[in-house]
This record gives structure tokens, C-alpha cells and sequence, in this order.
């Protein structure tokens, strides 16, 4: 991607950000629950870091670190019900620093961007990307749970103990051929990031999200859909690990149900017109590790046709439940919905089917024959505007 497209992306988007105040205890981790990979398609992650000494990378020798932990799927057929599969390595920090990378690789091959003069690029690793094959699904923990950050018997002066909160950060998604973009905050649970070793179990559970982030057992979201004539709609679902393992794990599973409530607040399958009628269905969609979901997978096909042909909105609640495909069920997920609109643009018109054309002072049969092999009509489909929503349960509170 050109240097100039890319700051005009960077410039463009806004994300707004809510900021928390940690507990005191020992080590911070951060949740990044989406990471989308393809050829085309770039995540980029800033991560701030505010452990450890100011301009240092290193105290007597030993490097401050973060750790790096990435669960993605294992093939590049993404299925939702398909397990993750886990890659961590260790990367340099001190006390308040940032850093920007493209997880995919695709943007100056996943090493730091920006003119960032930080010693990323010594060592044997200089990258920060998942160098896998594209396209995947993925999510990504970050923690300061290491050596010198957590075991600090004797700190030096300035030195910053990597407490609760001393990690935030953002991620954006760029389709690099479109220039289309959404972004979302990092999440970072209260204390569930608490922990003195790399390979400790971090908890992002329902109780612990500041804003909502996570849909619990007791809990709902509302979500809206636009009409797919204007807007189409797609669901990111990553399950949140609740077993002993915590978030380090590539087969929590949950599943995903729309869902209205009758007068007494019961819930059952379902959604509402914009005319306030219930339209019932049961369909449940189970998701392992992470995934994406259309319309078509949470709402079934008579339902479906309905909201197509009526071209309204409608909404309903968005509820989760212990999950059905594998040994480790959680009804706790984090779920983000993504609109955009699609445009075609017609590749027939080009200047080679022109060309032939004009030789011809009028199209007879034999200009159609010469010149239709390179006047088939083609389209191509690129991403237009979006909007990402982080959807939140209602019911949590700080």
C-alpha cells in the first residue's frame, strides 16, 4: 500500500476511546478478539505500553518484554466451528512506548511502522505478524506478565511495576484495495489480566469488562438491521474462555441466537419488524475460537426472505449460550457488528473492447463474435463505507 494512501486511512478514522482505571496487583493483558487476515485485508495494532523504565529496554542486562500471543484458525477455510491453533513470541518495550504493526504482514512485512526508532528489528525475531497463510481469523492477547516486569525485588528509580492497566491499546482494519476501514479499543478486563508468568491463564470474563464488552449467561445486547438493499451486516463472535485456561485457548465454544421477550421478560428465538411484530424463530449458530457470521446464519430462511423483500429495519436482542461442538462450552462471547455497503464496478467498458468496436461503423453479428471475448461483461465487487459496532451488554456494571 502506498505511504500516502495509508497516512490518509490513518487520518481519516476516529475511534473513540473510553479510558479505566486498573487495580494494583501484578501483570496487565489486553484482548484483541478480532484480527481479520487476507491478501487485501490489513490489521493494525497499537499497543502503549506505560510498565517498566522510561527510555530503558533493558535493567542489568535483562530486557523488558512483552509478550505476544496470537490464536488463529487452522486452515484457511475459517469455518466457524473450526478450533484455533496458538503462536506467542516475545517482543522489546519500556515505559511508556507505542508501537503500530500490521498483524497480516502485508503492510512493511509486520515489522513496526511509522519511523519507529525502538529496537524492534535486532534479534532473531523482527517482526510482529502471524506469518501464516492467508486468509484467517484470529485473536490476539498481549500481556506484560514477564520477567523483569513482574520480579522486580529491587526496582531501580522510575521504574513503573506493570500493574493493572499499564496496557491499552487499538486495532483498524484496512481493506487495502477499497481504502474501506473500521477500528475498535483493545479490551482489558479488570484483574483478569493478572498474572506473574507468560503461560498463566488470563481471564477476560463477564464481571470483569468495564463497558459491556462481554455478553453473559444472564445477559443480552440489542442489535439493529439496516435493509440489505442500503447495508449489508456482518457479526465477529469470539467466545471468552472461562475453564482453567482461561483466554489462552483455541476451542471455547459458545453459540449465538437472536432473540425478542414476550410481557413477563422471557426470552425466546426471534426478531421484530419495524412494524413492533415478534417474528419467531429457535436457529442457534455455535462458534469455537472465533468467527464471522452473515444474516444468513442467525436467521432462518422464511424469516430471512421476509426481512429481504419487506426492504426494512429491524432489530432484536442478541443473546449467548454454552456452546455444543466442543469439550470446552462457555456461554460468554464478545460480539462487534460490522455494516457496509458493497459497489460494482462494470470492467466491460475497458479500452480494448473500445478499440475493437470502433473498427466497425456499425456492430454487426460479426463484431459481436470478434469483440465478445474481450467485451464480456465483468464486475467487480469493492467495499464501500462501514461502521463497527461493539456490542454491548446493558446489564454489566463498573
Amino acid at each position: 500500500m502506498k505511504r500516502g494512501v495509508l497516512s490518509i486511512c490513518i487520518m481519516a478514522v476516529l475511534i473513540v476511546t473510553l479510558i479505566g482505571i486498573g487495580g494494583q496487583a501484578h501483570g496487565d493483558a489486553i484482548l484483541f478478539p478480532f484480527v481479520t487476515m487476507s491478501n487485501t485485508v490489513a490489521t493494525l495494532i497499537t499497543i502503549v505500553n506505560t510498565a517498566g523504565l522510561p527510555y530503558s529496554y533493558d535493567y542489568l542486562g535483562i530486557p523488558f518484554q512483552l509478550h505476544y500471543e496470537y490464536w488463529y484458525k487452522q486452515s484457511t477455510n475459517n469455518s466457524d466451528q473450526e478450533k484455533c491453533t496458538e503462536l506467542d513470541f516475545m517482543r522489546p518495550t519500556s515505559a511508556n512506548d507505542i508501537v503500530t504493526f500490521d498483524a497480516t504482514g502485508n503492510i512493511n512485512s509486520g515489522q513496526a511502522l511509522f519511523n519507529d526508532s525502538s529496537p524492534y528489528n535486532t534479534g532473531s525475531i523482527t517482526s510482529f505478524h502471524l506469518p501464516v497463510e492467508k486468509p484467517r481469523r484470529a485473536f490476539l492477547i498481549v500481556d506484560n506478565n514477564t520477567s523483569w516486569l513482574t520480579d522486580y525485588p529491587n526496582p531501580p528509580n522510575g521504574f513503573i511495576g506493570n500493574v493493572d492497566g499499564t496496557l491499552y491499546g487499538e486495532a483498524l482494519i484496512l481493506n487495502l484495495a477499497s481504502g474501506d476501514m473500521w477500528g475498535y479499543t483493545a479490551y482489558n478486563a479488570r484483574g483478569g489480566g493478572v498474572s506473574n508468568y507468560t503461560n498463566d491463564p488470563v481471564f477476560f470474563s463477564d464481571g470483569m469488562d468495564y463497558e459491556g464488552e462481554v455478553i453473559g449467561p444472564d445477559e443480552k445486547g440489542k442489535t439493529v438491521f439496516l435493509p440489505q438493499n442500503e447495508y449489508l451486516t456482518r457479526y465477529f463472535v469470539t467466545p471468552v474462555g472461562i475453564d482453567i485456561n482461561g483466554q489462552r485457548t483455541g476451542n471455547a465454544n459458545s453459540t449465538i441466537q437472536l432473540l425478542i421477550k414476550d410481557s413477563d421478560g422471557n426470552y425466546y428465538g426471534g426478531m421484530y419488524d419495524n412494524d413492533e411484530n415478534p417474528i419467531s424463530f429457535t436457529q442457534k449458530v455455535n462458534v469455537v475460537c472465533t468467527g464471522a457470521l452473515s444474516i444468513t446464519d442467525l436467521i432462518p430462511s422464511a424469516a430471512l426472505n421476509y426481512f429481504l423483500t419487506s426492504q426494512n429495519q429491524m432489530w432484536g436482542y442478541l443473546g449467548t449460550d454454552n456452546g455444543t461442538v466442543t469439550n470446552n462450552p462457555t456461554s460468554q462471547a464478545i460480539i462487534g457488528k460490522l455494516e457496509y455497503n458493497e459497489n460494482q464496478i462494470d470492467l466491460s467498458f475497458n479500452a480494448e473492447c473500445s478499440m475493437c468496436k470502433n473498427k466497425w461503423t456499425k456492430c454487426t453479428k460479426q463484431c459481436e463474435d470478434t469483440c465478445a471475448s474481450i467485451c464480456a461483461l465483468t464486475k467487480s465487487v469493492i467495499r464501500g463505507e462501514s461502521d463497527f459496532k461493539w456490542i454491548r451488554s446493558s446489564q454489566s456494571l463498573p
